[in-house]
């Protein structure tokens, strides 16, 4: 399987066969991706723009309730359109204690492996120097 092309790789699951792909690998290839769409701000790609998050690098731990529900929104839409293997998503705010300085949202959402779907959780923390950083939940 390394060294397979993306879209042979892509068509194999397409078909179910996804035996030969150990499913935390396919995890982990979809975080990456995920991750590459957080890290970039809406407007920033020319070819779609609205690739990305808003601008969250100047939000504080105090938003409003409107803004709070934008950024759910956007986190929520985003994933849904630029990850299709990911379904059923939800987005929640949620707090960590010892979290100064971030933004912490929970999201889960059904991963397609083949024709099976498994649960994903992770979190997503957004960073006051503009960072997204998933971490995974077990």
């Amino acid at each position: 399987m390394p060294g397979e092309r993306l879209l042979k790789r892509l068509r194999k699951l397409s078909r179910g066969q996804s035996h030969d792909i150990p499913l935390s690998d396919y995890t982990d290839s979809v975080l990456a991706d995920l991750a590459r769409i957080y890290n970039t701000q809406k407007g920033s790609v020319l070819i779609a723009e609205d690739y990305g998050l808003m601008d969250f690098a100047n939000l504080q731990n105090m938003l409003s309730p409107d803004e709070m529900e934008q950024l759910i929104r956007n986190i929520h839409d985003t994933t849904r359109y630029y990850e299709p293997r990911l379904s059923e998503i939800q987005v929640m705010a949620c707090e960590k204690k010892g979290d100064f300085g971030v933004l912490r949202f929970q999201v889960v959402g059904q991963l397609s492996f083949g024709k099976q779907k498994v649960s994903l959780k992770y979190d997503l923390v957004l960073t006051g120097d503009g960072r997204a950083v998933i971490e995974t939940r077990e």
